[in-house]
């Protein structure tokens, strides 16, 4: 099971799509943030191992993914000194988690290079995403942002660290 981390200098929401000329597009600000992460996956890849690694079409992927965002100037009434000093505090305004997360998860799926064919980055479908870690923090004194994202997936086997994932049926229960 290969364990993939790397990290991304910005943390950017995924953008709403914009409409014009009779077409739909991502904004290029949404564009440059999921290829900066593209590129930030297969560059660790290929400084660890050579090449890039795609999960196989059937593994089952988990991604977890940090959002180390800029501290606010001043620390929140609710928040004791302790925990702010420590800088460990949830962030709790927008950008949301969701949306973030949108991002990096799009940066990883399968892109089409210039001559229209289709090239795996982390996996092969988004679909083989089956479960997700997100955080975002109040950790960055200095202003600046910064992603940290960790991806790996079990072989073929739809086993996920020795153990079955476990199918909830109510009437089985």
């Amino acid at each position: 099971m290969p364990v993939i981390q790397f990290s991304v200098p910005s943390a950017v929401p995924k953008g709403r799509p914009k409409f014009g000329r009779g077409r739909t597009y991502t904004p290029a600000k949404t564009t440059k943030a999921e290829k900066a992460v593209r590129d930030a996956y297969r560059g660790e890849c290929v400084r660890r191992f050579g090449h890039v690694l795609t999960a196989p079409e059937r593994a089952k992927v988990t991604v977890a993914v940090t959002f180390e965002m800029p501290a606010p100037k001043t620390r929140p009434k609710w928040c004791p000194k302790l925990i702010w000093d420590f800088g460990f505090v949830p962030f709790v305004t927008v950008p949301d988690v969701d949306n973030l997360t949108k991002t990096v998860l799009d940066g990883l799926n399968p892109f089409k290079d210039k001559d229209g064919t289709k090239v795996p980055v982390a996996w092969h479908d988004d679909s083989q995403v089956v479960e997700i870690h997100a955080y975002k923090l109040d950790k960055r004194r200095d202003g600046t942002e910064r992603t940290c994202v960790t991806v790996f997936w079990d072989e073929e086997n739809g086993e996920r660290n020795g153990t079955e994932v476990q199918q909830g049926n109510s009437a089985n229960q």
